[in-house]
């Protein structure tokens, strides 16, 4: 948690597409390394066998 209860660091990112995820290697090392005390994701999840990815 938070090093100060009143005060987190969050990462908030939405849909980063199929292809050409710019952010995920740093979104992935900035958690990894701690940066952040929670992430959420905003964006949608599709399966690429879905009938909406084609």
């Amino acid at each position: 948690m938070a090093e100060n209860p009143t005060s987190y660091k969050v990462c908030i990112f939405g849909d980063l597409g199929y292809y050409h995820g710019n952010s995920t290697a740093s979104i992935i090392r900035n958690g990894l390394s701690g940066k952040f005390d929670f992430i959420v994701h905003v964006g949608k999840s599709l399966s690429i066998y879905s009938q909406y990815h084609r």
